[in-house]
């Protein structure tokens, strides 16, 4: 296969997100033929497996780029809290769902023991409005009482949101981030839409007019193609 084949080869895997290989590459002898061959690797894009391996390669990719990791440390067995940076954790693990495009945030969590201290203060503080003011306004003050223990309870979820450094029991390794974080499978085109494709790149890559390329028009001896 000459440079012009290449070249088109290049450029089809670039427009429809596809591998192709030499054996599908040399089958390629007429217009027709890559498109069959195109719209075969496309419709079978869809599987499970390539859509596994090509999910972990991105996740891979964000951590990477985001906290400096070899890629030999980003492994699907590997825990989140050893690839994520305990500082600033809650934050860091937002961006990372954003820059994998997550919909429907996971959030971390607190650990348990300033989860039992937030609980208590705002226990207390609920018996306390309801003990003190119980006398002169009654069962108002209890739900003056509610009111200000979910207060403070959100209050100190606010001041306290950099201890939120526990991962969820959903997803606490990077296999458990893969599984999770919708990734975009990439466009599925019709026949009719890979064809109009092919002609475009083919007019770009090969400085041919539109009308040059029919699907039973061979590469090489109608086209050119070197």
């Amino acid at each position: 296969m000459g440079l012009d084949g290449v070249e088109l080869i290049l450029a089809f895997e670039d427009e429809f997100q596809i591998e192709i290989s030499d054996a599908q590459a040399e089958s390629m002898r007429t217009v027709g033929d890559s498109v069959d061959i195109i719209y075969e690797l496309i419709k079978n894009r869809i599987s499970n497996t390539y859509f596994s391996d090509r999910s972990f390669y991105q996740v891979r990719k964000v951590l990477v780029e985001m906290f400096g990791l070899p890629e030999i440390a980003v492994q699907l067995d590997v825990k989140l809290e050893d690839v994520i940076p305990l500082k600033n954790r809650a934050n860091l693990w937002e961006s990372t769902q954003k820059n994998l495009g997550a919909i429907n945030l996971i959030y971390t969590d607190f650990p348990k023991w300033l989860t039992n201290v937030m609980f208590y203060i705002s226990f207390a503080i609920l018996v306390f409005v309801v003990f003190f003011f119980f006398s002169s306004i009654g069962w108002w003050s209890v739900l003056a009482a509610l009111i200000c223990a979910i207060a403070n309870h959100v209050i100190l979820a606010r001041i306290f949101r950099f201890k939120r450094t526990i991962f969820p029991d959903e997803c606490k390794l990077v296999s458990d981030l893969v599984n999770v974080v919708p990734l975009n499978k990439g466009e599925i085109l019709t026949k009719e839409e890979v064809i109009a494709k092919v002609k475009i790149i083919a007019c770009s890559v090969l400085g041919l007019k539109p009308e040059q390329i029919k699907l039973e028009a061979r590469w090489i001896n109608d086209l050119g193609v070197d």
